[in-house]
C-alpha cells in the first residue's frame, strides 16, 4: 500500500484493485491496505476544521485533494472497502 504507483491513484477503482492485490489478498489483507494508504496519503484537513467551513468530502474529493475531515476519510474507506468486496457500514 505504501508503495501504490501513482498512475494507481487516479480512481477508486485502480486504487482499490491495487489495494487489494487484483484480488489475491484475504479480507484482512485488503482491509489494512487500505487503512494503510488512507494513513500514509491522506491528511487531515485543520484549516476546514479550524475556520468551522467542514463539508461532507466524497470519496472522490477526498482521493484528489488527499485531505478531509472524519466524512472524507469514512467516505473513501467506505468506497474502497465496497470496491474490493470487503462487508462495510458507514
Amino acid at each position: 500500500a505504501i508503495n501504490c504507483p501513482i498512475e494507481s491513484q487516479q480512481s477508486i477503482n485502480s486504487l482499490a484493485n491495487y489495494l487489494a492485490g487484483n484480488n489475491n489478498f484475504t479480507e484482512l489483507q485488503k482491509f489494512r491496505s487500505i487503512f494503510s494508504w488512507i494513513c500514509n496519503n491522506i491528511s487531515y484537513d485543520v484549516e476546514s476544521l479550524m475556520s468551522g467551513k467542514i463539508s461532507r468530502s466524497s470519496a472522490k474529493e477526498t482521493l484528489q485533494k488527499r485531505k478531509a475531515v472524519c466524512s472524507g476519510y469514512v467516505n473513501l474507506f467506505y468506497s474502497l472497502a465496497i470496491e474490493v468486496g470487503l462487508k462495510c457500514a458507514r
